[in-house]
């Protein structure tokens, strides 16, 4: 984290242990109070123009892009509207990269597989929804953040909390 210099990422100014409260140690991290979940769904802000919508979505792309284009590539797995949080002159930053994973993308080298999916649900590709469930291993590329991109972009663009509906392998007509 203290090696990612980017402006639309969080910035991590350091680690500090704690004692007396916890034995694990804590990241200091840039602050920002406004998350873009909390922003857009703001009353105040309901007449967003699109232009600023955009500029988010712009802010978060190019953020992913960097952390896509890092050797190794870094996988968020969890690009959600609560982990983006907006400075004061309203610049997206991506944050939260407890889920986030290196993933050597050279054609040459074998590719990383997970086992078990980490992240909010309702932004996952639909593939990967039941791999837990399933213990189905899955290899993860930078795919994954884009499909949740996508979602994060709809939910912009909407100012609404859309729910993707899972895959099923029931029989619609039959309910079996």
């Amino acid at each position: 984290m203290l090696q990612l210099s980017h402006p639309n990422i969080v910035q991590c100014k350091g680690v500090a242990l704690l004692p007396d409260k916890s034995p694990l140690p804590v990241l200091l991290m840039e602050r920002l109070k406004t998350s873009l979940h909390a922003y857009l769904l703001c009353p105040n802000n309901s007449n967003l123009p699109v232009k600023r919508k955009v500029s988010f979505l712009l802010d978060i792309a190019k953020g992913l892009d960097y952390l896509h284009s890092r050797t190794p590539a870094i996988i968020h797995r969890d690009l959600t509207a609560t982990n983006v949080l907006l400075t004061s002159q309203l610049t997206a930053k991506i944050t939260d990269f407890g889920n986030s994973r290196f993933l050597d993308l050279d054609p040459r080298t074998t590719s990383r597989t997970f086992t078990t999916v980490h992240g909010t649900l309702e932004y996952m590709p639909p593939e990967l929804q039941g791999v837990t469930a399933q213990g189905v291993s899955k290899k993860f590329y930078p795919s994954l953040d884009v499909f949740s991109f996508g979602h994060l972009s709809l939910f912009t663009v909407t100012q609404t909390q859309v729910t993707l509906l899972p895959p099923t392998s029931t029989d619609p007509e039959t309910g079996q």
